[in-house]
């Protein structure tokens, strides 16, 4: 996992990565709060955690909408 903006990995950067695109595909990351924060480590884990809600959910496919109907 690396940063679509600025190509680094968790462990090079000072935020987190977070997830921008729905679940169920290849997903597409970004640093947290931005591509150059500097924060303390349980700071990013407490963001981490409440940006999790954030992020959308795969879109139903033709045969989910078709067993709901």
């Amino acid at each position: 996992m690396k940063c679509r903006l600025c190509g680094k990995g968790a462990q090079e950067i000072g935020g987190y990565l977070h997830r921008v695109n729905e679940k169920g595909v290849i997903g597409i990351w970004e640093c947290r709060p931005n591509c150059h924060a500097d924060l303390p480590f349980e700071t990013n884990l407490l963001l981490a955690i409440a940006a999790e809600d954030d992020v959308p959910e795969a879109p139903a496919t033709e045969m989910q909408n078709m067993k709901e109907k």
